[in-house]
């Protein structure tokens, strides 16, 4: 079957548009490092790059969530730290408050030395983070947890006037940093400060009052309904302070060691990224040879076919 001119014509432009695409298209992946620059060049490729793609990102989610908690904890291990800091000065007052020499006038100054204290430590326990909220109030971030007369006491009593009490909730603030693997990123005042829920628990702020008390009374010695003496409850409360210091820094340990998985992890998706994805530099240049030259050999042919010169001018 004989071919019209037209249908010549036709068949040569076919050739010498799709001669122009391959060349295009491999200038582009050459240019961009990319071989997959559209779903159909390899739709199993592609789809396998949207999955890992989405691993990646989540990997990275998981990884910021692990830094947020870990700046949190880092300041609640730091201000329990400082916390412990002071009330070991206080018990040291304490003990020396308990000399039978001292009289009520130098135990009064003793007082005012740990009434000084007892300021400087509802400053550490009404402590902010880095987003401007309360470490120590639960979900209630935007509320001091520790304030004179407002509040409850661990027993959930309003305290009095002169006392300094609990306004914020019970709660902790978990984040997820894996799957399967959600930790709280702060402790409740409630918890740390008034021992609620705990054995044995103490309340910080009721045995700096008690001790003030004692001082100014002059009955340093002085024993409280539960038959203990305020080093007895000093010493229950720094406990408590450095039980919830070894959770937080066993959470830390935690975090640090998630992320170690998450960058391994980031590693060994971007490398199978990369297969798949990145072109072979030497492989494309190979072929962009062969391309540009079957080009001109298209555009040649057709030129004489038509003998036309224009081709010289393009």
């Amino acid at each position: 079957m004989r071919l019209s001119t037209s249908q010549m014509n036709n068949a040569s432009t076919r050739q010498i548009l799709q001669s122009q695409s391959d060349v295009f298209r491999t200038q582009t992946q050459l240019a961009t490092g990319k071989r997959i620059l559209a779903p159909s060049d390899d739709p199993r490729g592609a789809t396998q790059l949207v999955d890992l793609t989405r691993e990646i990102s989540r990997s990275k989610q998981y990884m910021e969530n692990g830094h947020q908690a870990l700046e949190r904890l880092q300041l609640e291990d730091q201000t329990l730290g400082d916390v412990t800091n002071l009330l070991q000065k206080i018990n040291e007052l304490g003990v020396y408050a308990n000399n039978g020499s001292l009289g009520a006038q130098e135990r009064q100054f003793i007082a005012a030395e740990v009434e000084g204290y007892y300021q400087e430590m509802l400053s550490l326990v009404n402590r902010k983070g880095n987003n401007n909220e309360y470490l120590f109030s639960g979900y209630k971030g935007h509320t001091p947890p520790f304030a004179m007369g407002s509040g409850v006491d661990a027993n959930g009593n309003t305290v009095a006037a002169n006392e300094i009490g609990y306004s914020g909730d019970d709660n902790r603030r978990e984040i997820h940093v894996a799957d399967e693997l959600a930790l709280a990123s702060s402790d409740p005042g409630s918890e740390v400060f008034q021992g609620k829920g705990m054995t044995g628990g103490v309340d910080l702020f009721k045995t700096l009052e008690t001790m003030l008390n004692n001082l100014r009374n002059n009955t340093p010695g002085a024993l409280d309904a539960n038959g203990k003496s305020d080093q007895e409850n000093l010493s229950q409360v720094i406990e408590q302070a450095s039980l919830f210091r070894a959770k937080v820094g066993a959470r830390m340990h935690t975090i640090d060691t998630q992320n170690e998985v998450h960058q391994d992890f980031q590693i060994y998706l971007e490398t199978s990224v990369s297969r798949i994805e990145d072109v072979d530099i030497a492989e494309a240049i190979t072929r962009l040879n062969r391309e540009t030259m079957t080009l001109q050999a298209v555009q040649q042919t057709y030129m004489k076919t038509q003998g036309l010169t224009l081709f010289n001018y393009l």
